[in-house]
């Protein structure tokens, strides 16, 4: 009752600002290697209840077998029900932590609606289908995890949702691509989404045609979620991942969270660099040079800023719902 107690005010002043200017947004996640990913789809879907976006796909980029149903979770604690991209494929280089099934296989089960396989596209198709019914221009694609599938997306042909291909689909739907990927601070440093698919992004820095804005590695390490902040969240899907995905209480890096914001329109809460270019490493590290003909920029954040965050996400995420 108090689930809907909370919910129900805020689908009603949802259903008041649909004549608002919301964005849309494409929500791209490796769900399982770190759960700051859950964090950033907690900001999203709440985000969502109370109209100040819409989140048009959920798409993983990572073989995750409980990624599907654990995104249901997340959804259907929310009354969402957001088209889901599935990846099947599974690669070496992913690290495995499997949170998500800690949430999956919780006692008792978490509500979820139970999709049909069937009725579950593969990401690469979703994308190209939710890119081809947006309007022009419209969508903002926020990206926390690797880019294998944003590379393809720019060579894919046309098909039965769109004559275009992918390049010319992406210039004319999406307004912008907002990463969660790099390092512009730590000689070295090879940031974990650029260094298991330096290529891929290379050619998504290189040839993407609408403008990049980067929530690099130090951004979301300025910003500590204390422990404290979850495990008051009580029996909920992101304080079961949150605590499945290490043994110990510890602080939580809002590296998916910053990007989360900034796809929401929140630039306001950083500093973005000039416009400039980005080369990739063989070994995954990143290099940003400035040209005002560049299309990227990317978010950092001074002391005070980080500390406006933090309290920020923690308020975010802290509204109760049980």
């Amino acid at each position: 009752m108090r689930k809907l107690l909370y919910i129900l005010p805020l689908l009603l002043l949802a259903a008041c600002q649909t004549g608002r200017d919301v964005p849309g947004i494409i929500f791209d996640t490796d769900l399982g290697n770190d759960s700051d990913d859950v964090i950033a789809a907690e900001i999203l879907h709440r985000a969502a209840v109370k109209g100040e976006a819409e989140i048009l796909a959920e798409i993983l980029c990572k073989g995750n077998p409980d990624g599907v149903e654990m995104l249901e979770i997340l959804q259907t604690r929310y009354g969402l029900s957001i088209p889901i991209g599935k990846f099947n494929d599974w690669d070496h280089r992913w690290q495995w932590i499997n949170y998500a099934g800690a949430v999956c296989r919780h006692k008792p089960p978490f509500p979820r609606k139970g999709l049909k396989e069937k009725d579950i596209p593969l990401s690469p198709e979703l994308y190209r289908k939710t890119l081809a019914e947006a309007a022009d221009g419209s969508v903002t694609i926020c990206a926390v995890g690797f880019s294998n599938i944003l590379a393809p997306l720019l060579d894919s042909a046309p098909d039965a949702y769109s004559p275009l291909d992918g390049r010319s689909l992406i210039e004319k739907k999406v307004k912008r691509l907002v990463m969660m990927a790099g390092d512009f601070k730590n000689p070295g440093h090879r940031e974990y989404n650029v260094r298991c698919f330096p290529l891929q992004t290379a050619k998504v820095f290189s040839e993407w045609p609408t403008d990049i804005v980067l929530s690099p590695w130090e951004t979301g390490d300025a910003v500590q979620l204390p422990y404290s902040a979850i495990d008051s969240l009580g029996d909920t899907p992101l304080a079961v991942a949150y605590k499945a995905y290490k043994p110990e209480p510890y602080d939580e890096p809002c590296f998916d969270p910053t990007a989360a914001l900034i796809a929401l329109g929140r630039d306001d809460l950083f500093t973005l660099s000039p416009r400039g270019n980005v080369e990739v490493a063989e070994d995954g590290q990143t290099f940003f040079t400035e040209d005002p003909a560049g299309r990227i920029r990317y978010a950092s954040v001074d002391s005070l800023q980080a500390s406006r965050l933090l309290e920020l996400i923690t308020n975010l995420i802290s509204d109760e719902i049980q």
